[in-house]
């Protein structure tokens, strides 16, 4: 509502009050050229009452879509230039705003910043309570992430998303996005999916998807499209889906604390491959047939064994674990202790190995653990040999050794785009340069390694051991 042009009379065909009661006539007047200009019958048809006597909704709308617009387009050029938000805000109310856009610019402040002018109205003016949530409702569906996360904070909290998400899949199809062809991502637990999920959504802004929707906290219910199908996989995050390809993070059958007599077969391991579980912790599942590719993730099995007693030394953190915390030091003496725990566990009347495998197993610290994942890997291996799709096997050390390589091999093998400053976008994420250092120096004598490299070459397949030999 051009309020100075209707006050110094610039506009002589003006005829709105400048109260509540003007400035909804005014935007009627708006919504009806909406409904004219845009797909009119199903806006009348679709939009929820809440929304539909809300002065300016349609005006809201393309202020979203602008919005998304510019994100899109700065999504798209992150890479390669720097950008800055400013909140009109922020240099009304401080004018240290103004100095730090001018810093941004590169331009020298030359006499005084003038004032900037307050706003003469407040949104209670002109906004009911109710109408103000049923925008914020509205816009929660349209926006896309980044916009979501800047303009938030002027809005009370979304309602009714279950009746609002219908209108913003019509409204915003780019935010809420199609699935693409689905890319498990295989890995043992604690192999660096994590480390590679938020790597690729970091460098591509595209989202990943998960088979277990916990992994989205606590926003699935308000992610778009969240499902491929019914039981899934789930989008992790509200970020717009890749064009060809979107990653799915699987850990299949696995068990990693059981007896090594307790055997998964390959009916069993490809079901929990495709095996989801929902925000209400309930067992869903999909086809295998939808899976166009196949990435395996394989890690050293000495620092995989290492960061898995680090990740339960770290949930006992924080559930207040006394026990465990003062059983355990989060150091090699404690690991060690700790896998005598576990393994001690296992039948000694009726053992699962015999002859030279029972003698390298007593040389193993951990040698349960140990086992899983050498039949995890044996698994996954045929997996890839039976669905007979492209697959590829990344190294997480290769992370380590030569980061843009590994990470240019993936975003090659999916079709993302992808900057170039890979290395350098990466190591200033402080949870993923932390991710990539070298856990386990000293946890495993070098005739416990040796045990273990016995061990595993009597154990695994001859694909799997093509796999793991470097580590031996």
């Amino acid at each position: 509502m051009d309020y100075d042009a209707a006050t110094d009379g610039a506009d002589k065909h003006w005829k709105y009050n400048l109260d509540r009661q003007g400035f909804k006539e005014w935007c009627d007047d708006f919504n009806d050229r909406i409904v004219e200009e845009e797909d009119g019958t199903w806006l009348l048809e679709h939009i929820p009452p809440q929304l539909a006597g809300v002065p300016c909704h349609g005006l809201f709308y393309q202020y979203v879509l602008w919005h998304n617009n510019v994100a899109e387009v700065m999504g798209s050029l992150g890479w390669r230039m720097s950008e800055y938000h400013v909140k009109y805000e922020d240099i009304q109310d401080d004018k240290a705003g103004v100095f730090d856009l001018f810093q941004f610019l590169g331009l020298p402040v030359q006499g005084s910043i003038p004032n900037v002018p307050k706003e003469r109205f407040t949104q209670q003016d002109y906004f009911l309570d109710s109408e103000r949530i049923a925008i914020s409702s509205l816009l929660k569906v349209i926006a896309c992430r980044t916009v979501w996360s800047e303009i938030a904070d002027y809005l009370p909290e979304p309602q009714m998303q279950d009746v609002y998400s219908p209108v913003g899949s019509h409204l915003a199809p780019q935010t809420y996005g199609s699935w693409p062809n689905l890319v498990w991502l295989l890995s043992f637990p604690f192999s660096g999916t994590d480390f590679t999920i938020r790597s690729v959504e970091k460098l591509s802004r595209v989202t990943t998807a998960t088979n277990y929707a916990a992994d989205t906290g606590d926003n699935y219910h308000v992610y778009p499209n969240v499902a491929y199908t019914t039981a899934g996989p789930f989008r992790r995050s509200d970020r717009p889906f890749p064009e060809n390809y979107i990653l799915v993070k699987t850990q299949c059958e696995v068990c990693t604390y059981c007896d090594p007599r307790h055997k998964i077969t390959y009916t069993e391991f490809i079901e929990g491959c495709s095996r989801t579980r929902s925000s209400y912790n309930i067992l869903g599942h999909y086809d295998p047939t939808l899976i166009n590719k196949i990435i395996h993730i394989v890690r050293n099995p000495f620092d995989n064994i290492v960061f898995t007693f680090r990740n339960r030394y770290k949930k006992a953190k924080q559930n207040l674990d006394n026990d465990f915390l003062n059983t355990y030091q989060y150091a090699p003496e404690g690991f060690k202790k700790w896998c005598q725990h576990l393994d001690s566990r296992f039948n000694k009347v009726n053992p699962a190995f015999t002859g030279d495998l029972a003698k390298a197993a007593e040389n193993i610290p951990c040698y349960g653990i140990l086992f899983q994942y050498v039949q995890w890997h044996n698994h996954a291996h045929q997996v890839r040999q039976q669905m007979n799709v492209p697959s590829i096997v990344i190294h997480y050390e290769d992370y380590q050794a030569q980061l843009t390589s590994a990470m240019n091999t993936i975003f090659n093998f999916v079709q993302y785009p992808h900057p170039d400053n890979i290395e350098e976008i990466l190591l200033q994420d402080e949870f993923l340069a932390d991710s990539i250092l070298e856990p386990s120096t000293n946890y495993y004598t070098e005739q416990e390694k040796l045990a273990a490299g016995i061990f595993v070459r009597e154990l695994a397949s001859q694909d799997a051991l093509q796999t793991l030999q470097v580590y031996f």
